[in-house]
């Protein structure tokens, strides 16, 4: 067997030397990489996040606005409420009449509940099964307690439920009319 020379041994620990270096450094990047990998999906998640809050805001600021911003013609008519409340409270169908033609008037009608509200009236004065249908579901869909001036001066006549109540009523009643003129032989059409 040969001896091993001293060149042979430097060489050796040389190149376990090289190899140990090299395994440090393959060790620091892929712990650097690791790293960049972690700073890359918080950096993903918190645009994500950033993303769906400020979504989140915008929808409900538009949202909110769109709904707490809505045209209040009726409700900013204080001698308007008061007269068609009277009107209501009295079930003065020709009295209440001239407040709906007022309000027919008013540009965003459709969109304050105060002014839904004595329209749903005089149609359910007036025995109008249709429209009284039509602004209820109007009326309940746009409803705020803290919008209902009626309410607020306390004129408010009916409640929702009662509101409901009649026009239910209403539709039963003429269920009623269409059966009887039917059974009399009567053409009714269809409704």
């Amino acid at each position: 067997m040969k001896s091993k020379s001293p060149q042979q041994d430097n060489h050796k620990n040389s190149i376990k030397a090289v190899s140990k270096t090299v395994d440090i450094i393959e060790d620091k990047n892929n712990s650097i990489k690791t790293m960049y990998s972690i700073k890359i999906v918080m950096l993903v998640s918190v645009l994500l996040l950033v993303f769906a809050v400020g979504s989140f805001c915008t929808y409900n600021y538009f949202n909110s606005s769109r709904v707490d911003n809505i045209d209040m013609v009726c409700a900013q008519d204080e001698e308007l409420i008061r007269s068609s409340a009277g009107a209501i409270a009295k079930s003065s169908k020709d009295e209440l009449k001239q407040y709906v033609d007022v309000v027919k008037s008013l540009k965003g009608n459709e969109t304050d509940q105060n002014c839904l509200y004595i329209y749903l009236n005089y149609f359910l004065l007036e025995g109008d099964l249709n429209n009284s249908k039509i602004e209820y579901d109007n009326f309940i869909a746009i409803y705020k307690t803290e919008n209902d001036k009626f309410n607020e001066f306390g004129l408010r006549v009916t409640t929702n439920k009662q509101l409901e109540s009649n026009v239910k009523f209403l539709s039963k009643f003429d269920n009623e009319l269409v059966e009887n003129a039917r059974i009399r032989g009567q053409n009714v059409g269809n409704q």
